[in-house]
């Protein structure tokens, strides 16, 4: 076993938040219906970039060379799940926090060799 951590912190005011098509690079499937519902464009902006950081956590926890299209971040009632390549990673646990200016996102985790 072993412990992992990632960790990213996104600034607000990134020019490519506001671009759909940078969108549809990060988000898939149900993240990318969802971002599309958004009413205001501070809600998309909002939600792709804590996508964003959430996935770029679990990258640099994981420490392999994932796309972000191999990465789904599901937010349930009690927590948000990490699925890598559609299976559940249930040993990673996401947190993410919100500034007026940033948004940071911590993964940790004790999970078997991926190697």
């Amino acid at each position: 076993m072993k412990l992992v951590h990632g960790i990213d912190i996104i600034e607000w005011n990134r020019e490519e938040l506001n671009n759909p098509l940078f969108a549809k690079r990060i988000l898939i499937d149900n993240e990318l219906e969802y971002y599309f519902q958004l009413n205001s464009s501070r809600e998309k902006k909002r939600y792709l970039a804590s996508v964003f950081a959430c996935k770029e956590a679990v990258m640099k926890a994981l420490k392999l060379k994932y796309g972000y299209g191999d990465i789904l971040i599901l937010k349930t009632e009690n927590q948000r799940q990490v699925y890598l390549n559609k299976i559940l990673i249930k040993e990673l646990e996401l947190s993410i926090s919100y500034t007026e200016t940033y948004i940071v996102a911590s993964v940790v985790g004790l999970i078997n060799n991926m190697n």
